[in-house]
C-alpha cells in the first residue's frame, strides 16, 4: 500500500482517536507534541492534517498529516509510521516496536514493579516529585532512567499506573522529567486504563484534567478522582467507569483555570448528565490560569 493509498483510506480524525483526542467545535485540540494548555493545534480534516501554530513545539509551525502524526507520537521512524498506518487501516493494533521478548503480553504490573525500585534509587526523579509536591510515600510512583533500563518506552519519566476496573495495571504513564524535552508525556502503545482511585463504595468523584493533578489530590486529600487525558481526553473507558460506581450521587469538575478546561467542563456536563441524569453535576472555579497542582 503507498503512501497516496493510506491517506486516502486513514483520516487525520481515525488517528486522533487512536490516541484519545477528538477535536472540540472549533476544530482544534490540544497538542500532544508539548504541554499545552490552551489548544493550539488545528485540525484540517478534509485534507487530512493537523498544524500547532505555538513557537514553543517541535512540531510548530508545519503541516503534519497522518503519517508524520503517527511518527511523532509513536517517536518511530517513517517506514514505521507507514506500517502502523496500514495496520490501523485494518484494524490492528497500533504497536511500539520492542525487542523480540516483549513481543508476547506485557506484564505492566512487573515492569511497573522495578520502575518503583529506580524511583526509590534515583534523587533526580525524587527531586523532581518534590518539586510538584507528590513525593510523600502515599502515592504508586515510579521511575524509568534515561537510557530506558526498565522499558525502552517512556525513558526519562516518572512513571503512574493505568488501571482497568478490576484494579489491574494495564499500561502506563509517563511524565518527562528533562528540562531538554518538549513533549513531556508519554504513554505506553494501546494505551488503556484510567489513573483513579475508586472503589464500589464511591458516592462523590472529583474529575481533573491530569494524571499529576489527580496524584496531587491523592496526596492532600482523601477525595476518589479519575483523571482525563487533557480536555480532550473523556473516553470509553471513563464512560464505563463512572457507570460501574454504583453509589455514585455527586461528579466534581476540577480542571485548569483557562478557556480550555471551562469549555471542557460545560461540554462533559451535558454528555455526562445525559448517561447519568440522577448524578448531580458541579465544578470547582479553578482561578485564572491555575490548576489543581500549582495552587
Amino acid at each position: 500500500m503507498d503512501i497516496q493509498d493510506i491517506k486516502k483510506q486513514l483520516s487525520i480524525t481515525a488517528v486522533l482517536h487512536r490516541y484519545g483526542i477528538t477535536a472540540i467545535k472549533n476544530k482544534q485540540i490540544n497538542c500532544p507534541f508539548h504541554e499545552d494548555k490552551t489548544p493550539s493545534m488545528q485540525v484540517y480534516e478534509d485534507k487530512g492534517l493537523v498544524y500547532c501554530h505555538s513557537s514553543n513545539c517541535k512540531c510548530g509551525g508545519k503541516l503534519i498529516d497522518q503519517i508524520d502524526f503517527i511518527m511523532y507520537k509513536e517517536n518511530c521512524s517513517k517506514h514505521e509510521a507507514i506500517k502502523k498506518a496500514e495496520s490501523l487501516i485494518t484494524n490492528q493494533s497500533i504497536t511500539t516496536p520492542t525487542k523480540p521478548a516483549m513481543t508476547e503480553e506485557i506484564n505492566y504490573q512487573d515492569i511497573f514493579t522495578k520502575t518503583q525500585q529506580c524511583y526509590i534509587r534515583n534523587d533526580k526523579a525524587q527531586e523532581y516529585a518534590n518539586s510538584r509536591n507528590i513525593n510523600n510515600g502515599k502515592l504508586q510512583i515510579g521511575y524509568n532512567t534515561a537510557t530506558g533500563t526498565v522499558f525502552k518506552a517512556l525513558k526519562n519519566c516518572i512513571i503512574f499506573p493505568l488501571k482497568n476496573l478490576q484494579n489491574e495495571i494495564v499500561s502506563l504513564y509517563g511524565r518527562n522529567i528533562s528540562d531538554s524535552d518538549t513533549n513531556k508525556h508519554y504513554y505506553t502503545a494501546n494505551r488503556k486504563g484510567l489513573y483513579h482511585n475508586t472503589n464500589n463504595e464511591t458516592q462523590t468523584l472529583i474529575i481533573t484534567e491530569s494524571i499529576i493533578d489527580t496524584a496531587t489530590l491523592q496526596v492532600f486529600t482523601d477525595f476518589e478522582t479519575v483523571a482525563l487525558f487533557g480536555t480532550n481526553g473523556f473516553n470509553e473507558e471513563h464512560i464505563e467507569l463512572l457507570k460501574s460506581l454504583k453509589n455514585l450521587s455527586e461528579i466534581v469538575f476540577f480542571l485548569d483555570g483557562d478557556q480550555a478546561g471551562r469549555s471542557a467542563v460545560k461540554n462533559y456536563e451535558l454528555r455526562i448528565m445525559n448517561l447519568l441524569p440522577n448524578v448531580k453535576m458541579s465544578y470547582v472555579n479553578t482561578p485564572d490560569d491555575e490548576d489543581i497542582n500549582s495552587l
